[in-house]
């Protein structure tokens, strides 16, 4: 049987539960995109899109919805987000799962605590937390960069520039650890348990944090999206507890996998990194390889509120889930030739691993910034770091492409 008699990939064989695709992803990936580039998915009732400009098309379009509530009784977006077809509880959704005029206001609102300005103020003090957690390698021969440092960072930027007092760091990262567990769909009943303790009692520390913050402002993030105004309106308590669980899942998520799959790709690709450590200057382009090659958020989903027709002909139906592909789309050939080449000085970096058009990802120039510290933080440190394993394994999470380690020699073999 040749290739294009196998049937093509379905279900869970496009998800990170299945391991085949959760450890190489893109043989199924390119087969869809190279036979079935608009894919309709039975089993998960859902519209699985691989090329870049139809990805372009849909993200951009101001009629799609990307709220669960509005998307159809057994739709995909639903069982991702654990919304009960019925819609018979309580969800709010974050940002990323809101729709207009709702979407518009906490986006005008956010986007004021992270201006370019506020970003670039956060730089000295986001490389003197890098250099801190690095400073406890110094009699470390080996290290695990994921749990070490990929994960630790990120979660202790958002911590700092929220306002969190350094005290209560610790604690702070370890509810939004156990926060992050929503996104595992196979989590146990204990692990639920946590997430729901974790999820209360930070919901009670922001709670707490907002009030003082209106009647003792300060300069940190908390305190800019607690007065921050968009036409008289400001956030509501509950929409500022959900945009801080929102941070603490997707944002360090997004960081701790450019951190960790990035310095793999680094080491896997000698000649790039020793390009990258000869100049420097192309941290900047190199990050933005990293984003493309890695997609550390794989997939985004976007329904429509009518029967759509696509350019080359396939009728999308309304209600149900498109789920762009955003890991497919980043190596389409038609956008980036030899995609699956890494290359720091590749000239395209038009790279959609931020989303496109109304819900790109908000803090996607501070991820760049902290990536950009840490490679070159790290690299300058300990310019002979190698690679332990060749083969590393990936976590089963279906929509965040994370590396579960990445043991490291410190000082080369």
């Amino acid at each position: 049987m040749n290739d294009q008699d196998t049937p093509l990939p379905t279900g869970f064989e496009l998800t990170a539960l299945d391991e085949e695709f959760r450890t190489s992803p893109l043989p199924r990936l390119t087969r869809l995109r190279e036979n079935a580039p608009v894919y309709y998915d039975a089993s998960l009732n859902r519209y699985f899109l691989t090329k870049m400009s139809d990805l372009r098309t849909i993200l951009k379009d101001k009629t799609m919805l990307a709220d669960p509530r509005t998307s159809a009784p057994e739709s995909y977006s639903r069982l991702l987000t654990g919304m009960p077809a019925d819609g018979s509880n309580d969800y709010e959704p974050a940002i990323l799962f809101q729709d207009n005029p709702n979407h518009h206001r906490l986006r005008s609102i956010v986007a004021q605590a992270f201006s370019l300005r506020n970003i670039n103020a956060w730089e000295k003090r986001i490389t003197a937390i890098t250099h801190e957690i690095l400073d406890g390698f110094a009699q470390e021969p080996e290290i695990d960069l994921v749990a070490q440092f990929a994960e630790q960072l990120p979660f202790r930027v958002i911590a700092l520039i929220l306002g969190i007092p350094k005290s209560e760091h610790e604690q702070f990262c370890q509810w939004g650890k156990d926060i992050a567990l929503s996104l595992d769909p196979l989590r146990t009943p204990s692990q639920t348990k946590r997430m729901d303790h974790a999820a209360k009692k930070l919901s009670e520390y922001i709670g707490d944090m907002a009030q003082e913050c209106r009647s003792v402002p300060k300069g940190d993030l908390l305190t800019i999206l607690v007065n921050a105004e968009e036409e008289g309106a400001r956030l509501s308590i509950e929409e500022l507890k959900t945009m801080t669980k929102f941070l603490l899942t997707a944002g360090t998520l997004t960081v701790a996998s450019l951190i960790s799959s990035g310095m793999y790709l680094l080491l896997s690709n000698p000649k790039q990194l020793k390009k990258l450590q000869n100049n420097p200057a192309l941290m900047p382009n190199a990050i933005e390889e990293m984003l493309r090659c890695t997609a550390p958020a794989t997939e985004t989903q976007r329904h429509c509120p009518h029967d759509l027709q696509m350019e080359e002909g396939q009728k999308l139906e309304a209600g149900k889930t498109i789920c762009a592909s955003l890991l497919a789309a980043n190596h389409d050939p038609a956008s980036f030739p030899n995609p699956e080449q890494f290359d720091i000085e590749r000239e395209n970096t038009k790279h959609i691993s931020f989303g496109d058009g109304a819900h790109f990802c908000l803090g996607a120039q501070l991820a760049r910034l902290e990536g950009r510290i840490a490679f070159t933080v790290l690299l300058e440190r300990f310019p002979d770091i190698s690679l332990v394993d060749d083969q590393p394994t990936y976590s089963g999470l279906p929509v965040f492409r994370t590396l579960q380690k990445l043991p490291l020699k410190l000082q080369g073999a």
